[in-house]
């Protein structure tokens, strides 16, 4: 299937013996098959999905159009598997995926965007984390402490707002990503030929060197 208007999926992303199905992301969110250090949509999970920016093939840098279909074949359900974007044993306490579900509404309306993956993300990790948790990030190492208060003190600069504001609000999931929170693309995980449900891995890696 193709969105309306044009062909935006990259056909770099295809399960190998699927069946009948070709299963594609759009390009925005897929991995660049030339250069993986360039994304084409760039975020920072810091930040809220609509200050996304799409970089071209021809080096032009644009607002990410979140609105988007994020799959072909279009799809209401999507698993979305973070267990690799931070070793920290934390993660496997808040639980390894994150789930969109879009069947209730009405067809128009129920199919997984962009921006639904983007805000799914984001919402996870914005999460404030609990005092015990703190404690479990800290462990008996300063270093992590110091590697938490760094990331802290980092997005208290980054995103709007008053930084004291922001301070005061404390630690929350993103913090235990550290320099490793730039979006880089999605993967697909399984066979949708089997499944009937996608399964994708989100790719973060550290700053686009400025691009952005």
């Amino acid at each position: 299937m193709q969105a309306k208007g044009g062909a935006p999926w990259c056909t770099g992303v295809h399960l190998e013996d699927c069946g009948p199905y070709e299963i594609q992301l759009h390009r925005h969110i897929t991995p660049n098959p030339l250069n993986p250090h360039i994304a084409p949509l760039q975020w920072d999970l810091y930040q809220m999905p609509p200050t996304a920016r799409h970089y071209s093939a021809r080096h032009n840098i644009a607002r990410a159009n979140l609105d988007e279909l994020a799959t072909s074949p279009v799809t209401n359900t999507v698993t979305i598997d973070i267990s690799d974007c931070s070793r920290h044993p934390l993660l496997a306490h808040w639980g390894t995926t994150i789930s969109i579900d879009k069947s209730a509404l009405e067809k128009k309306k129920s199919y997984i965007t962009i921006g639904d993956i983007l805000y799914a993300m984001y919402e996870y990790f914005q999460i404030p984390m609990t005092h015990v948790e703190l404690l479990a990030a800290w462990g008996s190492s300063g270093e992590n402490l110091d590697s938490l208060q760094r990331s802290l003190k980092t997005r208290c600069s980054e995103v709007p707002g008053i930084p004291e504001v922001e301070w005061r609000q404390g630690f929350r999931r993103v913090d235990i990503l550290g320099e490793y929170r730039f979006f880089y693309g999605m993967i697909v995980q399984n066979d949708l030929s089997t499944s009937g449900t996608w399964k994708l891995k989100p790719l973060l890696g550290p700053s686009y060197s400025g691009i952005l």
